[in-house]
């Protein structure tokens, strides 16, 4: 059976699974650095391409450009995005934007990202020089849960498939006194290219009874409702591992591009029955 899908708490997940880490990392830079060697490269082109959202920023930084106003004043690249799946291009149009006194360079890409394409990003200097990225966004996974409306003891199975390749972060959370409470999250993983199913299983009285008030611990009659829900992101191969487990160094880091989505259902349980007693 389908979960069901609350659109109203999704701005919630971007805070819990930290995905504003990559804005912070986007954003991060130091005015004093030393312009950098051609050969450490070219151009850094990073960004997020977000299925659930129209408009894009990709940010492309001239490497061999010192952190200063004038330096980053102008940035001598054309950037183009193409549909590697269709075998479309667009050339996207730059903005700049002045930042702790030096410039950044935003470019937009307007338009539906599809789930389960290849993308690139290239960006091509006057003298022909490029720099390209790509990036193949994650397919959009059926998620099911089995069994719902059951008592509070009764392990719940959550599925998503496929997953293909990518990363899916979750976490598992209920109300409590109008505050959610979040005693359990994960990840997924897949291999590369495949189909298969990946799942995880919790038991409601386990997550509740993680929460110890004055009187002991909780059962889920206790909740302000009879629902858990579930918050997940899914990520493109690779992204996920990138902005949480490769800290950003303005130095080192060059390219940072990836893709994602995220949702928020809701799996409810009974909670008319406590068990083991009558049960």
């Amino acid at each position: 059976m389908f979960l069901y899908k609350n659109s109203k708490t999704k701005l919630f997940v971007w805070w819990v699974t930290g995905i504003f880490l990559l804005g912070g990392i986007l954003l991060s830079c130091d005015n004093t650095l030393d312009p950098l060697n051609e050969e450490v490269g070219i151009f850094s082109i990073y960004g997020a391409l977000d299925l659930d959202d129209s408009t894009h920023y990709i940010r492309v930084r001239d490497l061999n450009a010192p952190f200063t106003a004038e330096a980053t004043r102008k940035i001598d690249a054309e950037v183009t995005f193409e549909n590697l799946d269709l075998g479309t291009s667009l050339t996207l149009q730059g903005e700049r934007k002045e930042y702790d006194g030096m410039y950044l360079h935003n470019f937009l890409i307007n338009g539906e990202i599809q789930p389960d394409t290849e993308y690139r990003i290239t960006a091509r200097r006057s003298d022909g020089a490029t720099t390209s990225v790509s990036v193949t966004t994650p397919v959009r996974s059926q998620v099911l849960a089995a069994p719902i409306d059951q008592n509070c003891y009764t392990p719940i199975e959550v599925e998503f498939e496929p997953l293909k390749s990518g990363t899916i972060s979750y976490f598992v959370a209920y109300s409590y006194l109008n505050d959610l409470r979040i005693p359990v999250q994960g990840v997924l993983k897949s291999e590369e290219n495949s189909s298969e199913r990946v799942s995880f299983t919790f038991t409601p009285i386990d997550l509740v009874s993680r929460l110890i008030n004055q009187s002991g611990n909780l059962n889920c009659s206790d909740m302000d409702n009879e629902i858990f829900y579930l918050y997940y992101t899914h990520y493109s191969s690779g992204f996920y591992e990138k902005i949480m487990n490769d800290p950003f160094d303005i130095l080192q880091s060059t390219q940072r591009l990836g893709s994602l989505y995220q949702d928020v259902f809701e799996i409810p349980i009974d909670t008319s029955r406590v068990c083991p007693q009558d049960c």
